[in-house]
């Protein structure tokens, strides 16, 4: 469980370049534990269960690193265009229980980069089950997140910025 390595310069971006099956949930609750009890300081973060890598996407560094990340590791992301991040779930608590693991199974069945995704809203925490996903515009990721029920979906360019994109 780590924070990615920022390089001083990014190199070439390999499409598909290590694509490996998603780890199953059971395999993955010790390192969701870990990651947020140590990295809950972050205020919100999206975990890689594939790499074990936690992102700070309010970080245009860590937006960088991740979306370097899911279009090298999931097969069919096109590197020029924006990544949107969507959760299926509206867990709340910070336990990796049973509603979790059937967030995190749909999500597997969808892509091959299931995400976990950490956020708090006043005095409620949340912890998620989410997806990476392309869209052809901004609206139509907005439809694919309220079709979830979700808030606000992220949205993260090539460069590495992220916006947080209202769903309802």
């Amino acid at each position: 469980m780590s924070r990615p390595h920022i390089p001083d310069e990014w190199g070439p971006l390999n499409p598909r370049s290590h694509t490996i099956p998603a780890p199953g949930f059971d395999d993955i609750v010790g390192s969701i534990k870990i990651a947020t009890s140590k990295w809950r300081h972050l205020g919100g973060f999206t975990f890689n269960p594939k790499t074990g890598h936690v992102f700070d996407v309010k970080s245009r560094s860590d937006g960088t690193a991740l979306f370097r990340e899911l279009v090298e590791g999931d097969a069919g992301l096109d590197p020029s265009r924006p990544i949107y991040i969507i959760a299926i779930t509206c867990h709340r608590g910070m336990e990796a229980d049973q509603d979790l693991k059937i967030g995190y199974e749909r999500a597997s069945r969808l892509v091959d980069s299931p995400l976990i995704g950490c956020w708090f809203h006043a005095d409620t925490e949340y912890l998620d089950a989410s997806f990476p996903a392309q869209f052809i515009s901004d609206s139509d990721a907005v439809d694919v997140g309220v079709h979830y029920e979700q808030e606000y979906i992220i949205r993260i360019d090539p460069d590495g910025e992220a916006s947080f994109i209202q769903a309802h």
